[in-house]
């Protein structure tokens, strides 16, 4: 029988080059000291900042063991949003309770009562993960939003995008209703049309696409502006193609890798 187990440790020091090396060379020698009770070990997580109490507590020499861990401290509090009731995701974390609340009020106001918003607790320096299963994923099936996405894409409508507003998140436009794009049901689109989508932005908002669907975003007055600064000196469907292949991928986008 195994068992795997999570510590978490209040160390006297934020250099991460110091910790990171005491950390290894500690677990490397402990793994060697209890000969096969421990079997093997990794950190998890990131290194994370205790709370404004227990800082001080340090500070001041009046730290009381095992406060660093309660709940009140020990805990990253975010929110768990239920987009619609059906997609969720998570912002935070919050030093307080009074932050996370006012977070949530806010979030409340700005978008109606459409959304799910739950407390989410996890120790500090843990990020959880949280994704929502397709259609079909559940009914071993084609999912509808997907089907619908992967058609209106072939006929030329990207159906997937966002205002240029902070906070603005990706929708699929579907029967009237905005639906929160996440990374499982764009895989599924992608899967279906064969092709990775990119982020087009215009002035107003921001558009998924395919590559090919983007360099017809791409104006000939635009090209004969590059061509006049001397930007390029390709004729202007070899200069449109080089614009498109620089476009950040729709992934990469929702996965917070670029802006």
């Amino acid at each position: 029988m195994t068992k795997i187990i999570t510590v978490q440790l209040l160390l006297a020091s934020d250099s991460e080059i110091e910790i990171e090396s005491f950390i290894k060379n500690e677990l490397e020698q402990l793994i060697a000291a209890t000969k096969g009770m421990i079997i093997d070990g990794k950190v998890i997580g990131e290194n994370a900042e205790p709370s404004p109490a227990v800082l001080e507590a340090v500070r001041t020499g009046n730290y009381i063991q095992g406060n660093a861990f309660d709940h009140d401290n020990g805990s990253a509090r975010r929110l768990l949003i239920m987009a619609g009731d059906v997609s969720p995701y998570i912002i935070g974390p919050y030093d307080s309770e009074d932050a996370r609340l006012e977070a949530a009020r806010i979030h409340r106001t700005v978008n109606g009562d459409r959304d799910g918003i739950y407390m989410l607790d996890v120790p500090r320096g843990i990020d959880p993960f949280v994704e929502a299963f397709s259609g079909a994923d559940l009914d071993g099936g084609a999912d509808p939003l997907t089907t619908f996405a992967i058609e209106e894409f072939m006929a030329g409508r990207p159906p997937i995008s966002r205002l240029n507003l902070p906070g603005a998140r990706y929708c699929l436009d579907y029967q009237g209703d905005e639906v929160l794009v996440n990374s499982a049901m764009l895989a599924s689109i992608e899967q279906g049309l064969e092709t990775e989508l990119v982020r087009v932005t215009a002035t107003m908002q921001s558009v998924f696409m395919s590559r090919d669907q983007a360099k017809s975003s791409f104006s000939k007055k635009d090209w004969a502006k590059a061509r006049k600064k001397g930007t390029t000196t390709k004729d202007f469907e070899a200069w449109a193609e080089t614009m498109a292949s620089t476009l950040p991928t729709a992934k990469d986008v929702l996965s917070g890798i670029v802006d």
